[in-house]
């Protein structure tokens, strides 16, 4: 699912919070390597969902909720 799909599907099933994954570790595309995260942004602020509920983790990095 592409990132406007996913922000979707966040609003859709009433989630609090989202983590994006998968993204940035092998170029696959033409595209950017980046572009899926300027795109996921892009939705959320067009839908005004916080970027703190729904974040793009990089590779090895960790969420922990307090």
């Amino acid at each position: 699912m592409n990132p406007s799909e996913s922000v979707q599907a966040f609003i859709d099933c009433g989630a609090e919070l989202a983590l994006g994954h998968h993204y940035g570790t092998f170029q696959l595309t033409d595209e950017a390597i980046d572009a899926p995260l300027a795109a996921l942004n892009d939705a959320l602020a067009m839908t005004g969902i916080p970027v703190d509920r729904f974040r793009a983790l990089r590779p090895g990095q960790a969420w922990e909720l307090h």
